[in-house]
Order: C-alpha cells, then structure tokens, then sequence
C-alpha cells in the first residue's frame, strides 16, 4: 500500500506478518502495538520505513484509524 511518503510502506501480507510473527517468538520476543501498546491486540500489519529499516507493529484498529486519516493511500 503506498502512502503519501514514499520512504514509508504499510505491510499487511498475511504471510509476511505470520513470518515476522513466528521469527520473533522464536527469538522469545512479543510483539506489542506500536500505536496503542495493547499486549493483547492482534498484529496485522507493519509501518515500515525503508532507509532506516525501521518498522513497527499495528493492530487491526490502529491500521484502520491510519487508513481514516489519509495517513496511508
């Protein structure tokens, strides 16, 4: 999905998230909301930013909440 800054991508590929998902379990990690800190919501897509590598996690309402603002087209 583009959005209106190129550098900044939102991944919700089911399986790219379930790969990422199980990586980090593996390592012993959790990964948490990075827009509401819910431990307990479901991860259903990243925010990633491509020059830096950065990325972080979001739930369903949290994507949602970015789609209603125009943040990601």
């Amino acid at each position: 999905m583009k959005s209106e800054f190129p550098e900044i991508e939102l991944i919700q590929n089911r399986e790219s998230v379930t790969a990422v998902f199980a990586e980090m379990s593996s390592l012993g990690c959790l990964l948490i909301c990075h827009g509401c800190d819910d431990v307990e919501a479901v991860i259903v897509g990243f925010l990633v930013r491509d020059q830096s590598e950065q990325a972080w996690a979001l739930c369903g309402p949290c994507v949602r909440k970015l789609l209603t603002y125009g943040a990601i087209t």
